[in-house]
């Protein structure tokens, strides 16, 4: 991993230009165009919401969008389907005055030329709904000013129609902790029929947080974790400390709906996790988590003050396999149990302004207080051992 305290232009060279509209692969396997610029040379050219896009620059646009980079996406996907997501969303970026050939299908089919102009990456601004809301991750430039861009907030609560506690989780901090302990001890105290918790950008931080997070929620003691270390003399992983969730004795027993999304990274990804192996609730998106579980450590900084990280350790489970960490197949994560559809309906109620996801998490929470089987699948519970009392200390940065 590379940081740059600033990238001397080069990102606004490569990906300063915008056509004035983006495209979504929908479930179905077609590409169409998701939103249009207002007054930009794509709506004159009468391009729509919904017209299926068949080629780009000559090419069936399957293989234009697997050729795409995705270099500067401020948090670099690890899996399939997060490649896939961001390849999407840069499909439609280019230097400026760059021109390329979009085919459009349709009774009449057309191929349309356009130019990208400056438009301070407003397509990916608006193509960032997984996120829950409209936030310019093209200009970010690593985790840290992304989350500048969402808030100044650890944790934010608020309550939505029905009682429904909404408790939004930025990082796993230590200033973390007592903001969601007190928003759990209101949900509580004040009934709420469901509990959302929104992840959808998580950036992760301290593995023993994420354990005691889940606390809230399972009835029965969960193993999170063996932490290790690479140890060079050995040339094996060393295991530094085992990490239990423990469920608390005032937990919360109604239906929680946690939202996700490929920004779900690190430990970010540790309650999610625990929630897939448990059925403790739903995990509610389009898309799965990062699948960047392991832990790195900060190497040399170099001169212009760029930074660099290395894989240190992994997450181990039970039986001593790397979990939720992306394999060679690009596939890892923790994937959604109820999966909002990804089709023109979704796409079209995100881009007018409703967060869909966070939809479909009521109405789930919903179905579980009208009595309605959950769709969230429950894994066999495996076995219990003692819990060691081994107890790590994990820095920031010793997570991704």
């Amino acid at each position: 991993l590379v940081l740059s305290p600033d990238d001397f232009g080069a990102k606004h060279a490569d990906i300063g230009g915008g056509y004035g509209f983006a495209v979504a692969r929908l479930d179905s396997g077609e590409v169409i165009v998701t939103y249009v610029a207002s007054g930009s040379e794509a709506e004159r050219a009468g391009i729509r919401f919904g017209d299926e896009v068949v080629s780009w620059n000559g090419r069936p646009i399957g293989e234009a969008i697997n050729a795409t980079p995705i270099l500067w996406t401020p948090i670099k996907p690890s899996t399939a389907e997060g490649i896939l997501l961001q390849k999407q969303r840069f499909l439609a970026r280019a230097p400026v005055g760059t021109t390329t050939e979009i085919g459009i299908a349709g009774p009449t089919p057309r191929t349309v030329s356009l130019t990208a102009t400056d438009d301070d990456y407003e397509t990916l601004a608006r193509t960032s709904i997984f996120l829950g809301r409209e936030t310019n991750d093209g200009a970010a430039g690593s985790s840290a000013e992304l989350k500048a861009m969402l808030t100044n907030e650890t944790v934010t609560t608020r309550t939505l129609p029905g009682g429904i506690a909404y408790i939004a989780v930025y990082e796993e901090s230590y200033d973390v902790y007592q903001p969601f302990r007190a928003a759990m001890e209101t949900a509580i105290a004040g009934g709420a029929p469901g509990i959302v918790i929104d992840l959808r950008f998580n950036r992760g931080g301290d593995d023993n947080l994420a354990a005691a997070f889940a606390g809230w929620f399972v009835d029965r003691p969960v193993f999170y974790e063996y932490g290790t270390t690479y140890d060079p003399g050995t040339g094996e992983q060393a295991v530094l400390w085992e990490s239990w969730s423990e469920p608390r004795p005032d937990r919360y027993e109604g239906p929680v709906a946690l939202l996700v999304s490929p920004y779900t990274i690190s430990s970010g990804e540790g309650l999610p996790k625990v929630f897939a192996e448990t059925g403790a609730g739903a995990i509610v998106s389009w898309y799965g988590t990062n699948g960047a579980f392991g832990m790195e450590s900060m190497g040399p900084v170099l001169p212009l003050g760029i930074m660099t990280a290395f894989p240190q350790g992994a997450s181990l489970d039970e039986l001593g396999r790397i979990q939720v960490d992306s394999n060679r197949s690009m596939i890892g994560g923790v994937a959604p149990t109820v999966r909002v559809p990804l089709d023109r309906d979704t796409l079209e109620r995100a881009m007018a302004g409703e967060d869909v996801q966070l939809s479909y998490a009521v109405a789930w929470i919903e179905a579980q207080a009208g009595g309605e089987p959950a769709p969230t699948p429950k894994a066999a519970a495996g076995w219990v051992i003692p819990l060691a009392a081994i107890i790590g200390l994990v820095v920031w940065f010793g997570r991704r």
